[in-house]
């Protein structure tokens, strides 16, 4: 399994501002139910410190974040006619073990980031980067963004995704989800 996407030299000498491919195809879930389509990728810290730096953090401002487990995640509203609702606080990712886990909310980063003196800038870019917390998903919506969970690289994850669509609670479930390196 490759952990690189790029040789580190490539991606600080050309600025790259994408992620590249995200990660091997292999490490992606996705799945389709009730109208609903979510692709979730572990991004490897690599991707995550090329992302960044090319948003203006240096490498020692964005270390905490890259060294957390960091997901891709894209949530498609594929429904005809009715809208869902998320809360991402809603969402339970388990350890393999069985143990709790919760992302470590944005608004808490952004003040982290805030506390240490980061320019606006990138916690502007930063900020837009990152999943919603709360959202409406109209017919044929979309979006995607990162999480950053505070377990370490391999760790094992499921996660229970739960929305609202009419008002009636709907969920889906991915496991064998895998930090990346």
């Amino acid at each position: 399994m490759p952990t690189k996407c790029w040789p580190t030299e490539w991606w600080q000498s050309l600025g790259l501002t994408v992620l590249c491919a995200l990660a091997p195809p292999a490490l992606a879930q996705s799945a389709s139910q009730q109208g609903v389509s979510v692709e979730i990728t572990p991004l490897p810290s690599e991707q995550v410190t090329a992302f960044y730096l090319n948003r203006g953090f240096s490498e020692s401002e964005i270390e905490a974040y890259r060294s957390a487990c960091v997901f891709s995640v894209i949530l498609r509203n594929t429904h005809e006619t009715a809208p869902l609702t998320l809360d991402q606080s809603d969402w339970q990712w388990q350890q393999a073990d069985g143990q709790s886990v919760k992302p470590k909310p944005t608004d808490q980063w952004l003040a982290e980031m805030r506390e240490a003196g980061i320019a606006k800038g990138p916690r502007v870019a930063f900020r837009w980067a990152q999943f919603p917390a709360e959202q409406t998903y109209h017919p044929k919506d979309w979006n995607q963004g990162m999480l950053a969970l505070p377990v370490a690289s391999g760790t094992e994850l499921s996660v229970t995704l739960r929305w609202q669509r009419s008002g009636q609670p709907q969920t889906l479930t991915r496991h064998s989800l895998t930090c990346a390196p």
